[in-house]
C-alpha cells in the first residue's frame, strides 16, 4: 500500500495567518501551506504593517513550511494597492478585517481574480458601516465604526461568511449570519479554538463584538482534503490501494467522500483525532467499481472544490452522473462547469452542461487530445489525473497547480511508475 502525505490545508492556512493578524499575542502556525495563494495573504498583511516570521525548510513529502509566527495588531495604512494574486480567499477574508480598520485600501488581483464577483461581500460589509466600492476587483474599502448586523446569506459561501465574522470582531453588538446550507466552518472552529465565544444554532452562527483575540497559542495545519481528492480519484480509476495520512476530515469538507460512497467506492477512515479543533484522520482507498449518481444542490457547499475531479470519476462510472446546484463553480478561478464540459468533450466524453451543473454518461471510450487548464489549479490537476488513465492527453497551463499544490506533478508521478 502506498502512503501519501499531501500539502497542508490551504483554507485553514489562510485563516490562521489572517486571524493571527488580529491577535494581541503572537500566533505560531505549524505546517502552513507554502503556495501562491497563501503567499499572497502574507504579502498583503506585511504591506499593512503586520510582522510575519517564516522558517521555511521545504519538505518534498509535505510540500509545506515548518512554521510561521504572526505578530498582530501593528496596522498601518499601505503605501500602494494590495495585490491578492489569484486568491479569492485573500481578497474576501481580508476585506472583512479591513472593514474594521480606519484606512482606505485598494485590493487588486490577477486577470482571473479580476473576473470574480466581490459584491457578495460588499453588501454585508456596507450594511455594517464600511465603505465598499467595486463589484469586481479592483475594489476599494474604507473601514469605519462597524455595527453588528443579522444577515441571511442568499447563497452558502464560507468566504462570505468568514468575511462577515471577521468584521464582526470589530463591530458593536451581535453579528449573526444564517446560511441556506452549511458551508465550510474552518473560521468558526479556529475562532472557537482561540477562545472567541462563537454561538451556533443550526445554520446560524453569531458572535458579540467588539472582541479582541488574545492569541499566544499554536495552530497546527492538517493535510488538505481538496488536494487529497486528486490522489483519491487517481487511486480509484487506476485500481491502486493507497493511504493518505493526516488529512482534515471536517464534515463540512468531505462531501466528496459521501458522493464516492454512494457511487460504490471502497474506503475507510482510521486514526481519527482532533487537533486545534479540526478533525483529522487517515483515508485508505481500495480498488472499486463506480456507478453513476445524482449529486443534489445540498451536497455542493461541502464539496465545491472537488466537482472537477468528481466529473473525471463519473467518466468511468457505470451509468449517468448528474451534478446539480453547482452554479458557484461559475464564479471560481474560471467557469469550472463550462471549462470541464469543454475540455472533456474534446476527448469524446458524453457530457452536457446544465445551468447549475452537468450530466455525464460514464463507461464510453475516450481518446487523447490537447487540453487547457483555463489557468485554474483544480482543473489542471483534475485533467492531469485523467491523463494517467487516457493516453495522448497533453495539458496546456498545467503549471497552475502551483497555486495550491507546488509539487503535485512530483507526487502524482508515482502512479505512472506503479
Amino acid at each position: 500500500m502506498k502512503e501519501i502525505i499531501v500539502p497542508p490545508d490551504k483554507s485553514i492556512s489562510h485563516r490562521a495567518i489572517l486571524i493571527g493578524s488580529l491577535c494581541k499575542k503572537p500566533l505560531k502556525i505549524k505546517n502552513p501551506l507554502k503556495a501562491g495563494d497563501t503567499l499572497s495573504t502574507i504579502s498583503c498583511l506585511r504591506s499593512l504593517g503586520i510582522r510575519i516570521e517564516e522558517e521555511w525548510g521545504m519538505r518534498s513529502a509535505e510540500c509545506g513550511v515548518n512554521e510561521i509566527i504572526v505578530y498582530g495588531k501593528s496596522w498601518k495604512k499601505p503605501e500602494a494597492p494590495l495585490y491578492c494574486g489569484n486568491s479569492g480567499t485573500t481578497m474576501r477574508l481580508l476585506s472583512g478585517i479591513l472593514a474594521g480598520l480606519p484606512y482606505e485600501v485598494i485590493l487588486t488581483g490577477d486577470s482571473s481574480l479580476s473576473k470574480r464577483p466581490m459584491r457578495r461581500i460588499g453588501e454585508p460589509l456596507s450594511m455594517m458601516g464600511a465603505k465598499f466600492v467595486g463589484d469586481y476587483p479592483p475594489i476599494t474599502i474604507e473601514g469605519g465604526d462597524l455595527k453588528a448586523i443579522s444577515y441571511k446569506m442568499p447563497i452558502s459561501s464560507a468566504q462570505v461568511k468568514s468575511a462577515i465574522l471577521l468584521a464582526g470582531l470589530s463591530a458593536t453588538g451581535k453579528t449573526s449570519i444564517t446560511e441556506p446550507l452549511l458551508s465550510r466552518d474552518h473560521t468558526e472552529r479556529m475562532l472557537e479554538f482561540l477562545c472567541v465565544p462563537i454561538k451556533r444554532d443550526g445554520f446560524t452562527i453569531s458572535l458579540d463584538g467588539p472582541f479582541e483575540i488574545e492569541g499566544g497559542l499554536e495552530i497546527e495545519i492538517p493535510g488538505d482534503f481538496s488536494s487529497a481528492s486528486f490522489f483519491i480519484g487517481a487511486g480509484i480509476i487506476l485500481n491502486r490501494e493507497i493511504k493518505i495520512k493526516n488529512i482534515g476530515i471536517n464534515k463540512t469538507r468531505i462531501g466528496f467522500l459521501d458522493c464516492l460512497k454512494k457511487m460504490g467506492a471502497a474506503f475507510t477512515i482510521e486514526n481519527e483525532r482532533l487537533i486545534c479543533n479540526e478533525p483529522i484522520g487517515d483515508i485508505i482507498i481500495n480498488p472499486s467499481r463506480l456507478s453513476g449518481i445524482e449529486v443534489s444542490p445540498k451536497d455542493i457547499p461541502i464539496m465545491i472544490d472537488e466537482v472537477p475531479i468528481l466529473s473525471i470519476l463519473a467518466l468511468f462510472a457505470e451509468g449517468t452522473t448528474i451534478i446539480k446546484g453547482s452554479s458557484e463553480l461559475r464564479a471560481k478561478e474560471t467557469d469550472r462547469i463550462k471549462a470541464m464540459v469543454l475540455e472533456l468533450s474534446k476527448l469524446g466524453a458524453r457530457i452536457s452542461e446544465l445551468p447549475d451543473g452537468m450530466v455525464i454518461e460514464g463507461g464510453y471510450p475516450l481518446k487523447g487530445a490537447g487540453l487547457y487548464s483555463h489557468k485554474d489549479h483544480r482543473i489542471a490537476m483534475a485533467l492531469s489525473v485523467l491523463s494517467l488513465k487516457v493516453p495522448g492527453i497533453e495539458i496546456e497551463g498545467k503549471e497552475w497547480a502551483d497555486i495550491s499544490f507546488p509539487n503535485f506533478y512530483e507526487m502524482i508521478s508515482w502512479f505512472k511508475k506503479g
